[in-house]
């Protein structure tokens, strides 16, 4: 049964994922979509798929492919220029962060060694990250350093 739901979940995410390939910046009830005009192929640079601003809370979905992405939730306050964040192991942090990658998931850990710094500029933002899997504790790592969101930042106040 935990497999079937694994398999769900992934599911989900490649259907939310499905259909990136256009540009497309839409407001409706408040709610930001943009997904920019990228050309996804496996073993590509990574880049943003998609990204969402619903309620406060932004997701950007960044990677390789819609298969191999990774998925980062923060608070809308904190997408802005200028701003650096790091969180270690799974306790607090102004942001979550999980990875979909060739078929595995990979997560912040309170057992492990893990990591995640965001990076957010008006030109290249950049995310590395050093995760782990709950399955069999293996390791992922990803530093991309030319995330083009800087057309999505919220105004600093």
């Amino acid at each position: 049964m935990r497999i079937f739901k694994g398999f769900l979940v992934i599911g989900l995410f490649a259907g939310l994922l499905a259909g990136c390939g256009e540009a497309e910046k839409q407001s409706v009830g408040g709610r930001l979509e943009v997904t920019p005009l990228e050309d996804l192929s496996p073993g590509g640079e990574i880049k943003v798929i998609k990204l969402t601003k619903d309620q406060g809370q932004v997701t950007i979905y960044a990677g390789e492919t819609q298969e191999n992405f990774c998925m980062i939730n923060l608070q809308e306050g904190h997408f802005r220029a200028g701003v650096s964040m790091e969180s270690r192991q799974r306790a607090g942090g102004a942001f979550d962060v999980t990875c979909h990658w060739d078929g595995g998931v990979y997560v912040r850990s309170n057992k492990h060694e893990t990591w995640a710094k965001l990076k957010f500029s008006n030109d290249d933002s950049s995310m590395r990250l050093h995760l782990v899997s709950p399955v069999d504790e293996s390791y992922f790592d990803l530093n991309a350093d030319k995330l083009r969101l800087g057309d999505y930042l919220t105004e600093k106040s």
